[in-house]
């Protein structure tokens, strides 16, 4: 038999199976795309200046470490205030 006289129908589906998902996957991906754009745009219109910040919030939110005083006992180490500044920056 030679190609033109049969055709097996599994690798057609799967080619146009994979055509269809790759079709919505850039659908989603446009949307996303259009969504950003709108609201980076949204922002520079409504802005004067805008900063931008690289915080550490993993270094930020992790308990501070132990601080031994030499003596069976331990140094203050700042816990009680950084536990009061964690809901702030870590949502």
């Amino acid at each position: 038999m030679t190609h033109t006289e049969y055709t097996d129908p599994v690798p057609v589906r799967r080619a146009y199976k994979f055509r269809a998902l790759a079709k919505e996957h850039r659908k989603i991906r446009n949307r996303r795309r259009d969504f950003h754009h709108k609201t980076a745009r949204a922002l520079v219109n409504s802005c004067d200046a805008i900063g931008l910040e690289d915080l550490n919030t993993a270094g930020m939110t992790r308990r501070p470490y132990a601080r031994p005083d030499g003596q069976d006992g331990w140094l203050p180490n700042g816990a009680a205030a950084k536990a009061g500044l964690v809901p702030h920056y870590a949502r």
